[in-house]
């Protein structure tokens, strides 16, 4: 089977990332990813990589997400994920309500807890979009991505509040503190 789901749709910063995963084996312990620790979402993750018969990457930026809206960059991401899958024939489960433009494509609301391909993909892309905030820490530190991973938390909220946004943020995307912050300028 093989598996389509995101992470990052609800961050203010950041980029939307999803994944295709390719799944023939079973793999211990796997979960949604919300439901895994920080450490065994890394463990099943190196797992996943061993044992995926394919690993598709899916990344829109931030500024191609304030450009159109937040669901036509996932299903962007989606879409570039699924490219290069060699398995043509198989049922795709993408997890939500809106399906991107896959053949053989269904939706399935709460398809990351359950379905194995659907819950490795879920860990994939958000390792991978973790990765990235917290790549992008080192160079905005006053916004403490590698904590929040760009999710509006109070303390992310009051950096913003602080220091404005980064070119990392996305203006489109604003929360009530962040639009009053903005229309204060």
């Amino acid at each position: 089977m093989i598996g389509i789901d995101e992470a990052g749709r609800g961050a203010l910063a950041g980029p939307v990332v999803a994944a295709c995963v390719c799944l023939h084996q079973k793999i211990n312990n796997i979960n949604d990813s919300k439901k895994l620790s920080f450490k065994k979402r890394l463990e099943v993750f190196e797992a996943i990589k061993k044992q995926a018969d394919f690993i598709g990457i899916g990344i829109v930026g931030p500024r191609i997400i304030d450009e159109g809206n937040i669901l036509k960059a996932t299903l962007n991401a989606m879409k570039l994920s699924h490219q290069g899958c060699p398995e043509t024939d198989i049922p795709v489960i993408v997890d939500g309500n809106v399906l991107p433009d896959i053949d053989n494509a269904e939706c399935v609301v709460k398809a990351d807890a359950k379905f194995p391909a659907v819950m490795a993909a879920s860990i994939v892309a958000k390792v991978y979009r973790d990765s990235i905030m917290i790549a992008l820490s080192n160079k905005y530190r006053s916004f403490n991505f590698d904590e929040n991973m760009g999710y509006g938390t109070s303390l992310h909220l009051q950096s913003i509040s602080d220091f404005k946004i980064s070119d990392y943020h996305r203006t489109s995307f604003k929360p009530v503190a962040i639009k009053k912050l903005l229309s204060n300028e």
